[in-house]
């Protein structure tokens, strides 16, 4: 898990540590497509796993999207569970990986810092961050606040908006557009080939004011 690019090491590495020195707790990240919103979850994760600082929660809707992440920790040392039925689930694990739809029946309990005593504070992802306001992660949330003194929220997305266009005010505090325009078009004309040039659409504000 090294060799980010530019802006999304600067994403991990500085502007949501700010952020949250800043008293932002919840983000929102904005990444496009393949512009590697695992990867910076992974990074971060390690990071944080490093210095004991955090228990984590990563929390996805398909089996797909929750073993994701698993993928880049062997080779950093971060030892993680899975909280879905099926895989292999490890609860004195600091990081958990979990099924949301298996979370939100689960009880919550503070997971253990290295020393064994309890954790104070976690960060929990939510993958497909458009499904935050669902009454299933909004449940799961609510269970994190009882148990940890200081909750912290990345909501990962590619579409910061909502088809019913209710905003996302009342779950998160900032958004961070984190996205390399130039080189995630590039990418995505290199995949298509020179018959199908990207092409950048823009929409007006108006469009968008449900999600601000």
């Amino acid at each position: 898990m090294t060799g980010l690019r530019g802006y999304q090491d600067l994403l991990v590495n500085a502007t949501t540590p700010q952020l949250w020195r800043e008293g932002y707790r919840r983000l929102v990240w904005v990444l496009p497509t393949g512009a590697g919103k695992t990867r910076c979850a992974q990074t971060l994760i390690a990071r944080m796993r490093a210095t004991d600082w955090c228990a984590v929660y990563y929390f996805a809707h398909t089996t797909e999207l929750v073993t994701q992440p698993a993928s880049g920790f062997a080779s950093r040392d971060v030892r993680f569970g899975f909280l879905k039925a099926g895989l292999a689930g490890d609860g004195a694990a600091a990081v958990q990986l979990c099924s949301s739809a298996t979370a939100v029946n689960r009880s919550f309990y503070a997971l253990p810092r290295n020393d064994g005593a309890p954790h104070r504070r976690c960060v929990a992802f939510v993958d497909e961050g458009h499904r935050v306001k669902t009454r299933t992660i909004l449940r799961i949330l609510s269970s994190l606040s009882a148990v940890y003194e200081t909750v912290y929220v990345v909501i990962m997305t590619a579409t910061p908006y909502r088809a019913d266009g209710r905003g996302m005010t009342d779950v998160a505090d900032a958004l961070v557009a984190a996205e390399d325009r130039d080189a995630v078009v590039g990418q995505a004309e290199e995949r298509a080939g020179d018959r199908h040039p990207a092409r950048i659409v823009r929409r007006n504000a108006d469009h968008m004011a449900g999600s601000q």
